[in-house]
């Protein structure tokens, strides 16, 4: 893995400085001490990673700055050399050239492309409160070449692909940076871009540190970390371990173990023990016949998926793999043609209900844990309980023991943390919050696991634990078909792997394979 420092991106700033400066920031919950005297440096014209396990700090240290958070007494934030103005406020620190670009990426849906790069920056007419279309729409389309994209000005931001609307949030954060100056937080923001638009995205990265902007990744990709970060900072526990520690010549396992504080063990099939090892003969009975899948980008695909076998599905940017767990589940009706056979009970996508595919035992893991996997606003228990309530509670009774039973079992399974059955689900980290989607449905034992992007945003650790349980619920005779663009995840678990290009099917790959084998299967 090529790394870079300050010298090889050519930058030689004369400040001296820190372009951004955050010490001494401390902040707790109740009795729950979420930062302990954290903090990071950042230099002029430096991309610099921002890492730990879901839970480490990493959220609340973006959120202190970008001024949602207030944090403890005691805090120091400077922006090349000036103290910024506590308490923090989000337009205070664009002011200081911070901006910060959420993994959520916060598009407002029913507009145009132009109307969310230029939102708050608006300009009206001189003489009138008019806005001038025909200037914003210019400015927009600046910015957009400036990210080397051609992206439609007038476009509603509903009509792009996740990796256009990522260019579109990104590109909103750039417009107000000085080329030599400012600093742009990416928290997580490249989770949504797809493998093959990556590298183009990451140029755009590196020009601008030529340049002089710094630049802030908060990122679990270790690979994406060390191709691009010149030092990096670590925290655990809500405490910083590793404060600006050079990447040149840092390996992936080198990395995780600073971030884990421990060697990870790797994740191998051929390794696991044998209560969640996978075999599946090529002669096995298919429990599951996709036919004739149709939808807005797939093309009439037929795909078996046998008991107790992991099948992946993977391919570039609208090639399909995004939209087929939501076609075969009931999930997404209105452009769905085929049909689904699960062990004999056959149903038409395009009539398919949600309530008849969980009759069938068909389950979905949504990509979108927070929008449409879980009630962040509810409890653990409440939503890893919530499939079973109406069968496992008398009439009137909407709380009851076996609930928290069945919570300290997902506990046990996926290394839930903290094991607490009353704390909000929206509460807890990214990765935690995973597993509790995950849980719902693994207690549910499905015959047919579909899971879409199941390792997105979460840590090294909570990683392994997903993919075992993932390999789990195979070997105690589900079917499972997990679509995503994670080609070293599905490497590690899969039996086969389907290729999709423009909604057709142009590759299988039968293990063994490798990651790289895989892409360059996409490719």
């Amino acid at each position: 893995m090529t790394t870079h420092t300050q010298s090889d991106i050519g930058y030689s700033g004369a400040r001296t400085e820190p372009r951004l400066l955050m010490a001494g920031i401390n902040k707790t919950f109740g009795r729950n001490t979420v930062l302990s005297d954290a903090g990071i440096e950042v230099l002029p014209g430096e991309i610099h990673g921002l890492l730990g396990q879901n839970g480490s700090g990493k959220s609340t240290l973006i959120k202190v700055l970008s001024g949602l958070y207030r944090p403890d007494s005691g805090a120091v934030i400077r922006v090349d050399g000036q103290d910024v103005m506590q308490p923090v406020t989000p337009v205070g620190i664009m002011n200081h050239g911070v901006t910060i670009v959420h993994q959520s990426l916060g598009l407002i849906p029913g507009h145009s492309v132009t109307e969310n790069i230029r939102l708050g920056t608006l300009s009206k007419r001189r003489f009138g409160q008019f806005i001038d279309w025909s200037y914003e729409r210019e400015q927009a389309r600046k910015t957009l070449e400036r990210m080397h994209s051609d992206i439609d000005p007038d476009r509603l931001v509903d009509q792009l692909h996740v990796g256009q609307r990522a260019t579109v949030a990104i590109g909103r954060a750039l417009q107000s940076i000085v080329p030599g100056s400012g600093c742009v937080i990416l928290d997580e923001s490249t989770q949504s871009l797809s493998r093959e638009v990556l590298p183009e995205f990451y140029d755009t990265i590196r020009r601008l540190a030529r340049q002089g902007t710094s630049i802030v990744i908060v990122s679990h990709r270790l690979d994406e970390v060390l191709a691009l970060a010149d030092r990096a900072t670590i925290l655990r526990d809500g405490r910083v371990t590793a404060a600006g520690v050079s990447t040149r010549g840092m390996s992936e396992a080198e990395l995780s173990k600073q971030i884990l504080g421990r060697q990870l063990v790797g994740f191998s099939r051929v390794e696991k023990s044998p209560d969640i090892a996978t075999h599946v003969s090529p002669e096995g009975d298919s429990v599951v016949q996709l036919r004739a899948v149709s939808g807005s980008i797939l093309r009439g695909i037929d795909i078996d998926v046998k008991a107790g076998e992991v099948l992946g599905v993977i391919g570039a940017t609208e090639a399909g793999h995004e939209e087929l767990p939501y076609l075969i589940t009931g999930a997404h009706t209105s452009e769905a043609a085929g049909t689904i056979d699960v062990t004999g009970d056959v149903r038409n996508l395009g009539s398919l209900h949600v309530e008849q595919s969980l009759a069938d035992g068909v389950v979905l893991v949504p990509n979108d844990r927070a929008g449409q996997g879980l009630a962040v606003g509810e409890t653990a228990v409440d939503n890893v309980t919530l499939p079973r309530v109406g069968a496992n509670s008398p009439r009137g009774v909407l709380r009851g023991a076996w609930q928290r039973q069945e919570f300290m079992t997902a506990c046990a399974m996926l290394n839930i943390s903290p094991p607490d059955p009353e704390q909000l689900a929206g509460s807890f980290s990214g990765g935690n919050q995973q597993k509790l989607l995950l849980a719902k449905w693994l207690l549910q034992r499905p015959r047919f696991f579909v899971l879409h992007e199941p390792t997105q945003a979460v840590d090294v650790g909570a990683r392994a634990d997903i993919l075992r349980a993932i390999s789990a619920v195979a070997a105690d005779g589900a079917a499972v078909l997990v679509s995503s663009i994670e080609a070293q995840d599905l490497a590690l678990i899969c039996d086969r792997i389907v290729v999709l290009s423009e909604g057709r099917i142009s590759r299988e790959l039968r293990r063994p394979f490798t990651p790289d084998q895989v892409l360059e299967a996409i490719a």
